[in-house]
């Protein structure tokens, strides 16, 4: 019998939950469902981690938080110290974000791990690792989730820039920066409403 090719392998997945902000959030999204958490969360270090993403989310939001804060006294007092501040809260922001993404690759990873032999696990794409869950928790496939975020995202951003341009008309440096807090404060949101209240 002629050897399969293998279609995908447990470090590509890990690599594409890591770099593709898609990916790493409806894996996070998953993980974070209650089912989800209920049938794994007892097995190894599971509950540890989930610990671990919990406070590091909680961490992450907060200082999200605090440099819209740092931008809204910068817009105002035009001083060069709350520049510097935010920009080393951006430095942290980033560095959650890389250990968020970490724990939730190695929770997913470890779920697949035991929902798929080896055998079979190298024969299958990424959509079909994600229908396998959609149906098995009944939760939004990663086209659906894609769909309603980008769709949020599309229409505050539009609210943002009518609000700018002809409800209250602001230069062009104050526009970018309404248009840039406005994308934040989104995203946070998203972030939040999706996933940090499941975690609770």
């Amino acid at each position: 019998m002629a050897h399969q090719a293998t279609i995908t392998s447990l470090t590509a997945l890990q690599r594409t939950i890591e770099t593709d902000q898609d990916v790493f959030r409806w894996f996070l999204y998953l993980i974070s469902q209650a089912a989800v958490k209920t049938e794994i969360a007892t097995e190894n270090n599971i509950q540890q981690l989930y610990t671990r993403l919990k406070i590091t989310i909680f961490y992450q939001q907060a200082l999200w938080a605090l440099f819209l804060v740092l931008a809204f006294f910068t817009y105002h007092s035009k001083e060069y110290l709350p520049i510097l501040l935010g920009a080393v809260v951006l430095l942290f922001c980033f560095i959650l974000n890389q250990k968020v993404k970490r724990l939730v690759t190695e929770i997913s990873t470890s779920m697949i791990s035991r929902d798929f032999q080896k055998s079979n696990f190298g024969q299958q794409t990424l959509f079909q690792i994600g229908e396998f869950y959609v149906k098995k928790y009944n939760v939004k496939s990663l086209l659906m989730m894609l769909t309603s975020v980008d769709m949020v995202i599309r229409k505050v951003l539009l609210y943002a820039w009518i609000i700018a341009t002809f409800i209250n008309p602001l230069g062009f440096r104050n526009f970018c920066l309404f248009i840039i807090a406005a994308y934040i404060i989104v995203s946070a949101l998203i972030n939040s409403s999706l996933i940090y209240n499941r975690l609770k």
